[in-house]
């Protein structure tokens, strides 16, 4: 049977968990620490135990023309031992009528991987927002007119104003608190950071860790636009590092998609481009 999570279940989920998504070391404390309520999961019980799990964390969407109601559903999985029965489906199905039920304007949600996108496709959920992955190798030339230092989390609020400064055009999630300093912590966890460039106030930030000798910059915003040149430049040095590998919003890689409840969600993507980037991924 489908059931609301219960405090007692979190030993339990923790171990489906990591049934579901191993080789994400030090992960798993870190969401259940700070993110995990009881009231947003929803489990497939069997036999008094959690067999299936999906998290759907209330958000609102920034439009242009305001704002829209979403579940961004998170952390759908199935122990091994009892996929392919439909119980992690039932969950999705079930997360959808309960949106509808108080009025929510659509569901959302990051797929683990490419080949997910037609498992949710049966569920009516479709391709809204996509990302663009540019590599290039560091410029060393770069002449820098800001100065640069790792972000804290007494100016989280000022790495915010960036963000939603930059994407005024799109339609993008609105990020609390915890929500950046779960990607601070996120960011730390996996080897980088938050790195932030001030030039008499915070006018940029890169989301970043590296992988070999690879720089993969997550997210990077300025106040005044989407490109920080000269930033990427900065931290390639500073780590040592060879290739820079950027994602920004854009066309190519389909990134997230959404399940459609109201007219107005749907007319709002017809209108404006979407990015949906490091939610809890």
């Amino acid at each position: 049977m489908i059931r609301n999570a219960m405090p007692a279940d979190a030993p339990n989920l923790c171990a489906l968990w990591e049934k579901c998504f191993p080789g994400e070391p030090g992960f798993t404390e870190l969401f259940f620490g700070m993110m995990y309520k009881p009231e947003y999961c929803r489990v497939f019980d069997m036999d008094g135990q959690p067999i299936a799990m999906l998290h759907a964390f209330p958000y609102d969407l920034r439009t242009p023309d305001g704002k829209l109601s979403t579940y961004y559903i998170y952390g759908v999985g199935c122990d091994p031992d009892y996929r392919g029965r439909g119980y992690a489906g039932a969950l999705v199905k079930n997360a959808i009528e309960r949106a509808r039920e108080v009025s929510i304007d659509l569901c959302m949600l990051i797929p683990q991987n490419d080949g997910l996108f037609d498992y949710y496709k049966k569920f009516g959920f479709s391709p809204a927002f996509y990302i663009d992955t540019i590599e290039t190798a560091p410029d060393d030339n770069t002449n820098f007119s800001f100065s640069f230092r790792p972000a804290a989390p007494d100016i989280l609020y000022e790495i915010n104003s960036v963000y939603e400064s930059a994407l005024s055009g799109y339609i993008h999630a609105a990020r609390d608190k915890k929500h950046w300093e779960m990607l601070l912590q996120g960011a730390r966890l996996s080897g980088g950071d938050i790195c932030v460039a001030d030039a008499g106030g915070i006018s940029a930030y890169a989301v970043y860790h590296i992988e070999d000798k690879t720089l993969v910059i997550d997210e990077m915003f300025r106040k005044d636009g989407l490109v920080c040149r000269g930033f990427p430049d900065y931290l390639a040095a500073r780590k040592c590092c060879e290739t820079i590998r950027l994602t920004r919003p854009g066309t190519g890689k389909r990134l997230g998609a959404v399940y459609y409840i109201s007219d107005r969600a749907r007319a709002a993507f017809d209108n404006t481009p979407g990015y949906l980037n490091l939610m809890h991924n």
